[in-house]
């Protein structure tokens, strides 16, 4: 019998003298026999999977501009709650007190503000000269109060409270309106404390002394129908009253000195003087009494001018005038998303937060970066100028100073002669100090996390018993 002649006999016999030789990397490699009669492999069927079920079908919702910017802000927020572990950023964040406002009650309050504030030149000359300069801060509609510190009855540590506060409560013209027909205008518009280091009352010692002073400012909002029904709106008026906080953290009315006019038979008339508690906060404390109605009002006010100053503090400017308020740190970028940019030029970011990080350099070093604050902190915005910055690391709190203070200009309490021969200043020198502190350019130093320079901050936000 002949050999094989066929290529595929041929192959076939190469391939197994190759074999039967033991060269083993024949069996690691695939061979394909060009034979036509090769034998079928038969492989088992694939298997089959069981399908995932369909996800239902969720429509798409559809959320406008002012529901998207809504909801970015709330992310924002707690983020910014999550990621800080310092204290200095815990404050910036805000909390429920003014997380509430909105654009509409910035521009409702500064408005409001601006228009009315130039009477305060003739009510309390000094309070103006310093507030025009400072800025006085605004409990807008959308702030809140804890109840706990309205319904406190002592504070703890009521030498560290403020030499010189205000706040000043903004309305619209409709709510101003509404308000007054109904009679239920009893908020005023300003409130200003003093602690007076001169002051014409008697209290126990030991005892926080305030000057209380209440200011209602005139609107040319009411027909000549409505002032006759109500003469007071003619004019701007107010009431002061002493408040002590006294040694135990009791809050309550202090008598100061009353005149009485006594008239005779004879129609003479003669003139008694006592210290006493005033009628009218008799009459304004009703079934509550006076000291009731001082306290109430005292932490009303004192708890507004926290939240008003809480999270980044923000001062508009228009012309010589300021006002004051504070919003949480993420609110920044949408409140002043159209602030003002010049002919070209790409809109910085604001101030913000940033968390800290590692830094991957090119070299491959790892550098830990501390959590800090970036962005611009002055710029113009419809018309104003706005600088953003945080007391006690860009600037110290014009609430930080905590002295009793000298109050000039009050006859029955004039200055005591020690104090003429004293180096004083007057509130238009103390609020060009304290505004050239806030309008300071430059980015705050902050290493490693920390602050590098601590200014004074405000001891508003206190705990109660």
């Amino acid at each position: 019998m002949g050999l094989p002649t066929t290529p595929a006999e041929n192959l076939w016999r190469h391939y197994w003298a190759e074999l039967m030789a033991g060269h083993s990397r024949l069996s690691l490699l695939p061979l394909e026999l060009p034979f036509e009669h090769s034998e079928q492999i038969e492989h088992p069927p694939p298997v089959q999977r069981a399908r995932r079920p369909a996800k239902p079908h969720t429509p798409r919702v559809t959320r406008s501009p002012a529901e998207r910017a809504e909801r970015r802000i709330e992310r924002d927020i707690e983020r910014v709650k999550r990621l800080p572990v310092s204290e200095w950023a815990k404050r910036i964040a805000g909390d429920e007190r003014n997380n509430p406002i909105t654009l509409q009650d910035i521009l409702d309050g500064v408005e409001n503000y601006f228009e009315l504030f130039e009477q305060m030149r003739r009510m309390a000359p000094d309070a103006y000269q310093y507030f025009s300069r400072v800025g006085a801060p605004l409990a807008t509609e959308g702030s809140r109060i804890r109840k706990s510190q309205v319904q406190a009855l002592t504070v703890v540590t009521p030498a560290q409270l403020p030499s010189l506060f205000g706040i000043f409560y903004p309305r619209t013209r409709e709510q101003q309106r509404e308000e007054t027909l109904r009679q239920e205008g009893t908020l005023f518009d300003f409130h200003l404390f003093e602690k007076p280091k001169n002051h014409a009352t008697v209290a126990p010692l030991g005892s926080t002394i305030f000057h209380h002073h209440t200011i209602s400012l005139k609107r040319d909002i009411f027909t000549p129908d409505e002032l006759r029904q109500f003469p007071g709106l003619r004019r701007n008026w107010g009431m002061s009253w002493y408040v002590g906080v006294l040694p135990d953290g009791t809050v309550r009315a202090l008598p100061h000195r009353m005149s009485h006019r006594q008239r005779l038979p004879s129609g003479d008339s003669v003139y008694h003087s006592a210290f006493e508690v005033p009628s009218y906060l008799h009459e304004l404390g009703g079934e509550m009494g006076p000291h009731a109605f001082v306290r109430e009002w005292f932490n009303i006010a004192v708890a507004f001018t926290a939240s008003a100053l809480s999270g980044v503090t923000v001062t508009i400017r228009q012309g010589k005038r300021a006002a004051r308020i504070g919003v949480p740190v993420s609110n920044l970028k949408a409140f002043f998303t159209d602030r003002d940019v010049g002919n070209g030029e790409r809109r910085k970011a604001i101030l913000h937060f940033r968390p800290g990080h590692d830094r991957h350099m090119a070299d491959g070093r790892i550098i830990a970066v501390g959590e800090h604050l970036s962005g611009e902190r002055h710029f113009t915005w419809r018309g104003y100028e706005v600088t953003v910055g945080v007391p006690g690391i860009h600037f110290p709190s014009p609430e930080g100073f905590d002295g009793p203070i000298y109050i000039d200009g009050d006859p029955e309490n004039p200055l005591p002669p020690e104090a003429k021969k004293e180096k004083l200043m007057d509130a238009s020198q103390v609020g060009d100090i304290m505004r050239n502190f806030i309008q300071r350019r430059g980015p705050a130093p902050i290493r490693r996390g920390q602050p590098v320079r601590g200014y004074s901050t405000d001891k508003l936000d206190q705990k109660v018993t």
